[in-house]
């Protein structure tokens, strides 16, 4: 009888600790999906901006509501580098205490092309 109780008592604690176990493997990913998921927004807002003809007049925050995602929100900023006409611009999405950042380096061709021809433009030589 005695063995058949402490039998009993051990399969509740490893139940328990099973249940437990499957608890936070449940959490863990439900965080590496939404991770993952911003993660994706962010890639394709960032890649918005790389095709814009001019990525600094871009719009520099919004929502993901045309994708389903009206709880998402994105935030993107641009930085100047030490190069010339290359900035580094990063691309943020969140969902309430979750982000994820996603950056790259962008050429000015717009702004390089519009100095050298100014540059052009105001050196006339004369003799």
């Amino acid at each position: 009888m005695l063995e058949v109780v402490v039998s009993i008592l051990l399969l509740s604690i490893g139940v328990v600790a099973s249940m437990s176990a499957l608890e936070a493997v449940s959490r863990t990913e439900s965080k590496v999906n939404s991770a993952d998921t911003l993660q994706r927004l962010a890639c394709e807002k960032l890649n918005d901006v790389r095709v814009a003809l001019d990525p600094t007049n871009v719009a520099t925050s919004g929502d993901f509501t045309d994708q389903g995602h009206k709880d998402v929100t994105w935030q993107v900023s641009l930085d100047e580098t030490s190069a010339s006409f290359v900035e580094q611009v990063s691309v943020t999405a969140t969902k309430g205490k979750d982000s994820q950042t996603v950056s790259t380096l962008i050429y000015l061709a717009a702004s390089a092309e519009s100095s050298a021809s100014t540059a052009s433009t105001t050196t006339s030589g004369g003799g």
